[in-house]
């Protein structure tokens, strides 16, 4: 089973989506800003990104499972094998101030802001345990709608 993230409004504070499964839209998503960076660049450029502030995870199909987080204290679901990223969770919060790279779900009531997060975390939960209930892999698919051109692919070589 795959899920898909369309990032979707970009500002230097946060970064704004949609979470679907399929054509079902699950709920809107916050993030830190995005350099528009994927997967498959190279290290150096991602870890550049980072250092340049809280960033959002490169575009990519990213492997999801239920984890406990010791920083929540509850099982959340986490995405393995994000390049230069650790424990990148799917949980609550309202603003980009309560991620520190993670994905927050919600719903969009004001530009940086997510509200109903909780409800919307518990539905993807949902989703996340019947898929390993029923053995499936469950994925995520980070894409971008629309971007402005970021100064970081200049420095691809």
């Amino acid at each position: 089973m795959q899920l898909t993230l369309q990032r979707y409004l970009f500002d230097e504070k946060y970064t704004l989506g949609r979470l679907y499964s399929g054509n079902h839209l699950i709920c809107e998503t916050l993030e830190p800003p995005s350099s528009h960076l994927n997967k498959f660049n190279p290290v150096k450029l991602i870890l550049k990104a980072k250092a340049d502030g809280k960033r959002a995870i490169p575009k990519g199909v990213y492997e999801v499972v239920m984890a406990y987080s010791p920083r929540f204290s509850k099982r959340y679901p986490r995405l393995k094998s994000v390049p230069c990223f650790e424990g990148i969770l799917i949980h609550p919060g309202n603003h980009p101030s309560d991620t520190k790279g993670c994905i927050l779900s919600g719903w969009s009531r004001w530009p940086g802001t997510v509200t109903g997060s909780a409800v919307a975390t518990a539905e993807i939960i949902g989703i996340a345990e019947r898929a390993a209930a029923w053995g499936e892999k469950l994925t995520l698919k980070v894409v971008e709608e629309h971007y402005e051109r970021s100064e970081y692919f200049n420095e691809c070589a």
